[in-house]
């Protein structure tokens, strides 16, 4: 996080904007009027807008960059994302999470290491409301789920045409013409079944690719991908 290249940058028509910005939020609704929470946010939103901090940094960097503690670091991301996000924005999210996936040594498990704070209760609070607890024991940022938790989150998040065109791609796969939980959790097993006998980095990268072309794979993908594993 270097502030002085990062200034340096930034054009004179960006200065005064930022400026502006820091100025008008002191003002609003008074001078002296917002807490200190809301000081060190709005500090916190600008210094990314001007790429002091970058808008990715790691809880690690933003600890060692801003020599703060980590409770500090989640706290500010926690509340510029709840700001800045929107219900679709953390939606799109979990479905970029979940083709970062990683299966566990018996295949009927798999874990999510998600650092952002208020993504990582936006995922929980959907599996919670589909039914299913999540384990976050051992390590915070890692979510752990069943497969039936992963199926059903999975078509949850699908938009309801692509529920369809996974369903019939799978189905012409070898899966089960149940539906598209059906096919999805059949899929899944699968998927867990490969890394679990594999229990190589290869398999478990191999995995990840599986679960992603279940989120966005084109339909010819999917069948080329899941025919030779439900056989």
């Amino acid at each position: 996080m270097d502030i002085t290249t990062a200034v340096a940058a930034l054009t004179e028509t960006g200065a005064k904007a930022a400026l502006k910005r820091i100025l008008a939020a002191m003002t609003t609704p008074a001078f002296g009027a917002l807490p200190k929470r809301e000081i060190d946010l709005v500090m916190f939103d600008e210094m990314i807008r001007i790429g002091v901090i970058p808008a990715d940094a790691s809880h690690y960097q933003l600890m060692t960059g801003l020599r703060i503690t980590r409770a500090k670091a989640n706290q500010l991301v926690f509340d510029r994302g709840v700001r800045s996000h929107t219900a679709a924005d953390l939606d799109a999210a979990v479905t970029d999470a979940l083709g970062r996936v990683r299966f566990e040594k018996t295949g009927e498990a798999f874990s999510i290491e998600i650092e952002d704070p208020l993504l990582h209760a936006h995922l929980k609070e959907r599996l919670r409301r589909l039914g299913h607890a999540s384990d976050t024991s051992f390590n915070p940022s890692l979510v752990k789920m069943g497969l039936d938790a992963a199926r059903d989150l999975i078509v949850d998040v699908m938009p309801e045409d692509r529920r369809k065109i996974v369903k019939d791609a799978l189905v012409k796969a070898g899966a089960p013409a149940d539906g598209v939980k059906g096919a999805v959790g059949k899929a899944l097993r699968a998927i867990g079944g490969k890394a679990r006998d594999g229990a190589t980095d290869l398999a478990v990268d191999a995995a990840k690719d599986q679960v992603k072309a279940l989120l966005v794979g084109a339909a010819p993908a999917l069948i080329a991908t899941f025919t030779p594993l439900f056989t």
